[in-house]
């Protein structure tokens, strides 16, 4: 009993030094959030889960897509489109027996998806509104694909800092 106490007051005494900032989360925002479950088939055609990553995509109104023949290849062609582009993604899972799996549960707050999580990258709290979720098992990852429409280094992100 006494150990608890101790522990309960040790807790609370920290909090009161830790910056305001440090526990007000970074807010964010995309057009929707997914929960993308990727699987594997290994040489007997098992089928296993590889990972779970969460992916916040934008609407960017000017893209450059690669033009694909019939066979769905690229034909090293461009066009001009719009569409959705990966703003962000934290992988959630990736079934390692020493990993602590990240929550990350986008849950319904009035007309909006909320993720409110604590984001190691950046050594913060963050909560990131979407306008609607989904979720999907894939045999591909989504957000690696989406890089060839994308460079990662022109992705928004999530914001680094505060907005004060």
């Amino acid at each position: 009993m006494k150990l608890v106490i101790l522990s309960i007051a040790t807790l609370l005494s920290a909090i009161l030094f830790i910056p305001d900032n440090n526990l007000r989360p970074i807010e964010d925002s995309s057009s929707y959030v997914e929960v993308n479950h990727v699987y594997y088939k290994n040489e007997d055609d098992q089928i296993y889960k590889r990972f779970i990553q969460v992916i916040w995509w934008e609407w960017r109104d000017v893209l450059l897509l690669p033009v694909l023949n019939n066979l769905g290849e690229e034909t090293g062609e461009w066009r001009s489109s719009s569409g959705f582009v990966v703003k962000d993604f934290r992988v959630t899972h990736t079934g390692t027996p020493l990993e602590l799996k990240k929550r990350i549960s986008p849950y319904r707050e009035g007309d909006k998806w909320i993720c409110l999580f604590y984001d190691k990258k950046y050594n913060c709290f963050r909560k990131v509104s979407s306008g609607w979720f989904t979720i999907s098992h894939t045999m591909g990852d989504r957000e690696m694909e989406n890089r060839k429409i994308l460079n990662i280094d022109l992705r928004k992100g999530l914001s680094k800092t505060w907005k004060r």
